[in-house]
């Protein structure tokens, strides 16, 4: 599977092991010419910005290296979106892979109470395991 360069790309979604006890999601959108940060206990965003700075020079230096071609990202827009908030120190990756999934689908992000999250990763835990079953 071949997949096309980074800079043509819509948007890039990278999920985020931060300090060794927290995920989020981070969106590179090329066609908006924006950085969104998606964490479900948001912090400031100076907090984030030596990653989204890491991550802009992660794919300028794709482009120029294997592309020759050359970005400036210096103007783009860097966001914290609001999200749902979890409610405790061990939901996050559940509260990513729903970030992940809305915005590849295209879909806006919806409510997620702390109460509906047991279910939704047993869903995912779920989905996970067929597809494996399917593979192999």
């Amino acid at each position: 599977l071949a997949l096309p360069p980074v800079h043509e790309m819509e948007f890039v979604l990278v999920p985020i092991h931060f300090s060794q006890n927290h995920w989020f999601l981070v969106e590179i959108n090329m066609s908006k010419q924006a950085v969104r940060v998606y964490d479900s206990m948001k912090r400031e965003l100076h907090d984030y910005m030596e990653l989204v700075n890491n991550l802009k020079h992660w794919v300028k230096r794709e482009a120029a290296v294997r592309h020759r071609v050359r970005l400036d990202m210096r103007t783009w827009d860097v966001k914290l979106v609001e999200v749902p908030q979890q409610g405790n120190t061990d939901d996050c990756g559940v509260y990513t892979i729903f970030f992940a999934e809305h915005l590849s689908l295209g879909l806006p992000i919806p409510e997620l109470t702390p109460e509906e999250v047991p279910k939704l990763r047993f869903s995912y835990m779920r989905r996970f395991l067929q597809h494996w079953n399917l593979r192999q």
